[in-house]
Order: C-alpha cells, then structure tokens, then sequence
C-alpha cells in the first residue's frame, strides 16, 4: 500500500464513526493516530505478523479483538505484556505450549471472551491450566472447540465454573464421555450459565439423563447437545423435562416415535422461541402441529431428505414463526413450491442455506409478504440473477443477502441497474475477483438516487 493509499484511508477513518475497524497489524501501525473515532479495533495475527508492530499496537491500548491463526501463540505471548481494553481474544488453529502465559493475561485483564478452536496441543493437560483459574478471570464467554478435551479436563472445570461469570460455554466437538457430562451437570444449578454448548462428543443415555434433571433447575436458556452417542429415543428424556426449564433456545432432534411423542406433549408448554430441528419427515406432520401451538418465532430446520412438495404448504402455513431457516435441506425442484407458498403464511425473514437453486425454479414465484431473504452456498448459475430480479421488483423485500455465493461483477452490475428503483433497501454480494474498490465506484454512480444499500 502506498503512501497515497494511507493518505485516502486516514481520511476515510477520521470522516466516519466506525464501530467495528479490521486492519492488518501492518496497516494499523501506520494509522494509530488517526482512528480516535473507532470503538472496536479488530486485528488478525498470523505467521506472517511483525511481532514488534503488534506489541506496538496493543501498547497503543485501542485494540479490543485480537484473532490469531495458525501460529505458536505462546512465542508471541512471551513478548507482549500489555493488553489494556482487549476484550476478546480468539485462536484458530494456534499451538502454545503452555497456558500459563495467557491464564496470566486472562486473571490481569478484562477478557470478556475466549474461543480457542482447534487446539494444536493435542494435550488435555494444557486446557487443564486454563480451566483451572477460569474462576480467577473475568470472562463471560468461552469456546473451546475441538480442543482435544476430556473428562479429567471437565471435572477440573466443574470445579471452578460456580465461582466463574462464564454465561455462554461452547464445548463441542470434544472428547467428553457421561463422566464429564455428570460432572458439569452437578454444577449447573449453581453457575451462572444461559447457554451451553455439547454437541459432537461422546455423550451417552447417563450423561444425558443427568444433564436433562439439572437444566430444570438451572439458568439455562439455550442447549445444544446433539451428536452425542445416546439412541434416538433418548432425546425423549430432555423433551420431557424442558416444561420445567426456562429454555428460549433448542436443537432437536427426532427420529423415533418415543421422542416424537414427548416432543409433541412437552413444547406447548415452553417459552422456546428459537428452535432447530433435525428430523426424519415421516413426523413432520406431527412436529409442526406441535410447533404451531408453541411459542417458537424462529424456526431452522436441518435436514439431508428429501422436502417433498406436499410437504411444503404443511411447513409454512402452520407456523405461528416469522423466521424460517433452512440448512441442508435439499429442496431440489421444490425451491420454486416454497417461495411461492411464502405470500400465505406470516414468515417475513427466510433463509436458505446449502440448496442448490437453478434459474428456471423461480420463473413464477411471489414473494408476497416476505421482508428479509438470504441465501448461502447455494451453488447458483450464472443466470441466477437475470430470473431473480422481476421477482425482486414485484416483492416487498427490503433486504437481500448472499452469504457466501460469489457472482462476476458485469452480472453484479446488471442485477443492480434493474432493481434500482425496487422496494430493496439493502443488497449484501459477493464478487468474484478483485475489483471490489471499482464495482463500488460504479455501484455509487448508478444508484445516485437510489436509497438501496450495496455492501460489497
């Protein structure tokens, strides 16, 4: 970056009061002075990180989220010693070799959250330094995921998590087995969590049975404790206590008849509004019944079968949710069904996430009352946009995003120009390639009396 470049972004920083501002360490070095504005200063460090110009950085005290990937954290650890308003650090895919030195920074300092993803250690008696003074720390979140952690990590946790202010816990993807789970359901009552993260270890019907009882008397409003090794049928024994708890937030599942039994008696009787659900769709019917009688606002549902057309009029029109999402679901021809059936039921926010979507499948759709739709790795066609915007035009959409999906700035270009005087307020794309600083320029030029928002 050139000395004109820096030039045009320091005006950019001081023109405009930014919440969030992400910068290389390299970049940042150069404009310290001159982001008296920002209230979040976001840095990533990775190998290629000039160790002297971050401590520089943090010695400055604006940053306050610090990302670091795929490096031996602890040598960089061992160089720093200030971290004032630093609320946030994450590590992905970093090695340390001891915890000691930001167990050390985590009792020192603010640190309000912590996510650790893919521990490199491949020791558990690393996590254990950490767990072990977590009591001692001002932390209100913690992820540990796909850390290598066990039960003999657990229990040293358990032990301190009461005299924690650790209120969301992620541990999934780890190596916790029914002891563990036994462990940390004996504290629950007493910590202060409203959210609690086990998915994808190595949980059974024990574990479960005993994480279940202690929910009912916990501050717990959202669980995730789904890929466990527990039967089907077991799921029946949470869906029967949560009448009990004070959950807002569940991921089901549902694959036997005793689950979907218990599932049908026990929702009616929560205050869940967010709710996930895997199920095979032979209990679809029965699902939803219940899930129209619920108080469920925000509804994803996560499935790798087959949605059916006959099915599609079922799932929208008896919900009472205005949110629908829908994962894996492979919806094939029937996208075109879906879309169509929106204008009758009360969704306004609808997300489609890993479906692939051809052209020819929203030839005749009407969006009716729909206010937000997103879209991500759907795998579009070229042509994708030329269908889709008529229906844009004739929708009441005010918000349109695509989450990963990359389209050529020419088709970027065409889509914009025709939807300019849509009801659209907001556009959220992806560019393929890297003429994002020109696409913006003429984005602007063309939408000069336009109000519609084109982030880039």
């Amino acid at each position: 970056m050139n000395s004109l470049s820096f030039i045009s972004l320091k005006q950019a920083l001081l023109g405009f009061k930014f919440q969030i501002v992400r910068l290389a360490p390299a970049i940042y070095s150069s404009l310290k002075g001159n982001i008296p504005a920002a209230k979040n200063v976001q840095v990533e460090v990775d190998f290629d990180t000039n160790c002297s110009e971050f401590i520089d950085m943090l010695n400055y005290g604006r940053i306050t989220t610090i990302t670091f990937n795929h490096i031996f954290a602890g040598q960089v650890f061992n160089k720093v010693s200030k971290f004032q308003n630093v609320n946030k650090l994450q590590f992905s895919g970093c090695s340390f070799g001891s915890y000691k030195i930001l167990c050390q920074v985590l009792v020192k300092y603010d640190i309000k959250e912590l996510e650790i993803y893919k521990n490199l250690d491949y020791q558990c008696a690393v996590m254990q330094e950490i767990f072990s003074t977590i009591h001692m720390t001002k932390l209100e979140r913690a992820t540990f995921k796909n850390c290598f952690i066990n039960d003999q990590c657990v229990i040293y946790f358990a032990r301190n998590l009461p005299c924690s202010g650790v209120s969301y816990l992620d541990l999934s993807f780890n190596q916790i087995s029914d002891i563990g789970a036994t462990a940390l359901a004996g504290v629950l009552n007493s910590s202060q969590l409203k959210s609690l993260n086990l998915k994808g270890n190595q949980i059974g019907k024990l574990g479960l049975i005993n994480i279940s009882k202690a929910l009912s008397c916990s501050k717990i409003q959202c669980v995730e404790i789904d890929t466990n090794r527990f039967d089907s049928d077991d799921w029946c024994i949470l869906y029967n206590i949560i009448p009990k708890c004070k959950l807002k937030k569940l991921s089901a599942r549902i694959y036997g008849e005793k689950s979907v039994l218990a599932f049908q008696q026990s929702l009616p009787q929560t205050d869940i509004t967010e709710l996930e659900l895997d199920l095979y769709l032979e209990y679809l019917e029965a699902v939803l019944m219940a899930v129209s009688k619920s108080k469920v606002l925000k509804l994803s549902f996560l499935g790798y079968q087959p949605i059916h057309g006959k099915t599609l009029p079922l799932l929208l029109h008896s919900l009472p949710a205005n949110e629908l999402i829908l994962k894996n679901s492979n919806l094939g021809e029937n996208i075109s069904l879906l879309l169509s059936n929106i204008k009758n039921s009360q969704i306004k926010h609808l997300r489609i996430r890993d479906t692939t979507i051809k052209h020819q499948d929203l030839s005749k759709v009407m969006l009716g009352g729909l206010d937000t739709l997103t879209f991500g790795l759907c795998e579009f066609q070229s042509s994708f946009l030329d269908k889709l915007a008529p229906i844009i035009i004739h929708s009441n959409i005010r918000k349109l995003i695509f989450e990963a999906d990359l389209f050529s700035k020419e088709a970027i270009l065409k889509f914009v120009g025709e939807i300019a005087l849509s009801m659209l307020r907001v556009l959220k794309i992806g560019l393929e390639g890297n003429e994002k600083t020109q696409l913006r320029k003429e984005i602007k030029s063309m939408l000069a009396n336009s109000s519609i928002n084109v982030i880039i």
